[in-house]
């Protein structure tokens, strides 16, 4: 009796000695990949928006040649951090806020030349400020001379650059010479008839 405890008690310890079985190795996950952050300057960009017009000083006397006028505050923006500055739209318009445009094909006069705004961008640039612009391609002005044609030609090349109807439908529509017109802002009166929709098919 003695014996066989010995020997069961002697298994015991080797067993209880033995290195354990090793653990299956994990199975691949079938999930894709985390999606990573893009590297693109945007994604961590520290954006400040800017209304041209009145940045900086709200003197209307002193509007002109607003491009130059942003130099010197460029060292400020820097300071606060600012890694990119969005502009408000600086193309021709009729309006003072430029959501109806002319021509894109230039700058405000009231801000500058062409050249004036390429020095703010290598002005910005040498502090590492990104610059973007609102590119207002949705609508025009119903002073572009696209719409103008448009609007009194139903022959024209751009007529089906805009959104047209023999008839008024509910809504923005609006009276043109030939048909009526899609425009934009029905609940701001004043501006409503400055913006023809163009579009999207032809644009």
């Amino acid at each position: 009796m003695p014996k066989r405890f010995i020997i069961i008690l002697l298994i015991i310890l080797l067993t209880s000695c033995a290195s354990p079985l090793e653990t299956p190795a994990s199975i691949p996950s079938t999930e894709s990949n985390p999606i990573t952050e893009s590297s693109e300057w945007w994604h961590t960009a520290i954006f400040y928006e800017i209304f041209v017009r009145s940045f900086y000083d709200t003197d209307s006397a002193r509007r002109h040649r607003r491009f130059q006028r942003h130099h010197p505050k460029l060292g400020y923006l820097e300071s606060l951090g600012i890694t990119a500055i969005w502009l408000m739209p600086i193309h021709p318009s009729p309006s003072y806020h430029g959501y109806d445009v002319i021509n894109y094909y230039a700058v405000n006069a009231d801000y500058g030349t062409m050249d004036d705004f390429k020095n703010l961008l290598n002005e910005a640039h040498k502090r590492n400020i990104h610059i973007i612009i609102d590119l207002v391609i949705n609508h025009t002005s119903s002073e572009h001379p696209w719409f103008k044609d448009a609007n009194i030609n139903p022959d024209s090349s751009y007529r089906d650059f805009y959104v047209w109807d023999n008839e008024s439908g509910v809504g923005n529509w609006h009276q043109g010479q030939n048909g009526y017109y899609y425009g934009y802002f029905g609940a701001h009166a004043r501006l409503k008839l400055h913006q023809p929709r163009c579009n999207y098919c032809h644009a």
